[in-house]
């Protein structure tokens, strides 16, 4: 029994690397990521959701439950930190400040944000550990719901570690 099995025997959990991911359902913009995270030899899918609105104002935000080889845990979370959709800016010009540099955010009623605050998070839990493996449990906010870069940054997050993954093999 390889250290993967015995982790996920630890966690009462089946091995992710027995899961026919093309016959279970899955999100739709998620579904190719799922797919290819799971063929890397490091990082494993148990739970996820792409995220979803529902009526009045609630939702169901972006997530993913990841088992990670510790030996990797650093390069995961360059990953993952990169999944994040670029943050847009406008600049106004208003005469009456000095710098004529304020911003302002396109997503926050025009709220002013100070160029330190970004308009994207996303939230790290780690879980149970043992000396091979962690579970990760990353969330994103609201506003990577529906956002088409952010998806697209999970399938070249899933398609860099693939291609990594045939160098080193």
């Amino acid at each position: 029994m390889d250290n993967l099995t015995k982790f996920c025997n630890e966690i009462n959990y089946n091995d992710p690397r027995n899961t026919n991911l093309e016959e279970i359902e899955l999100d739709t913009n998620i579904k190719e990521f799922v797919i290819n995270i799971n063929k890397s030899n490091w990082i494993y899918t148990l739970f996820s959701c792409q995220g979803h609105k529902e009526e009045k104002n609630n939702h169901t935000l972006p997530y993913f439950v990841f088992i990670v080889d510790n030996n990797r845990i650093n390069e995961f979370l360059k990953y993952i930190y990169n999944t994040t959709p670029t943050y847009k800016v406008t600049t106004y010009n208003l005469p009456e400040i000095a710098s004529n540099n304020i911003f302002l955010s396109e997503t926050n009623n025009n709220k002013i944000l100070y160029p330190l605050a970004g308009g994207y998070e996303f939230k790290i839990n780690p879980a149970y550990s043992n000396q091979h493996y962690t579970v990760i449990s990353v969330y994103w906010d609201t506003n990577c719901i529906d956002n088409q870069e952010f998806y697209d940054k999970l399938k070249l997050m899933a398609n860099t570690i693939i291609n990594s993954n045939q160098i080193y093999a």
